[in-house]
């Protein structure tokens, strides 16, 4: 009896210690796109290792989804037909909530980390260019944001 017991408790301790050092590379999105309903999403980012790839199911534009990471990286949002979605940035350990809207992609609220806010103010600032097909001016101010901050992440995102 006492070696059962033992033997559970060491099983039970091994899993803690496995759950507990694996948690910090764990990533989690909580995320609505307005004018989607429900149907299939798929997430793609490169995690270190190689590109990966995750379904995620939107009930009502709502879904949430966990992934694993080694380094912060930038997450495109497919629709189940291969429509952007959305794009975020989001670091190991990290909880981001996203609210996209499918039908006007400049309108978006990134929270739960600064990249992923820096990335929804740039876009939301510069909606009228980017959305008017100027493809020079979009590029100067996307050369000027880069210039201004060369150690963000999203300069290397908007590049």
């Amino acid at each position: 009896m006492a070696r059962l017991l033992f033997r559970i408790i060491l099983a039970a301790a091994t899993v803690l210690i496995v759950t507990a050092c694996g948690a910090d590379k764990e990533f989690r999105v909580n995320g609505r796109i307005d004018g989607f309903g429900t149907g299939n999403l798929r997430l793609v980012y490169y995690n270190g290792e190689g590109v990966q790839s995750l379904a995620a199911t939107a009930v009502d534009g709502r879904f949430m989804v966990t992934g694993r990471l080694d380094k912060e990286a930038f997450i495109r949002v497919y629709t189940n037909n291969g429509a952007v979605a959305g794009r975020l940035i989001v670091a190991p350990g990290e909880t981001v909530e996203a609210t996209f809207n499918l039908s006007d992609p400049t309108k978006m609220k990134l929270d739960g980390n600064d990249n992923s806010k820096r990335l929804a103010k740039f876009v939301e600032a510069n909606a009228d260019i980017i959305k008017s097909g100027d493809t020079a001016g979009l590029n100067a101010i996307i050369e000027k944001y880069v210039g201004d901050n060369k150690n963000r992440a999203v300069a290397g995102v908007l590049l």
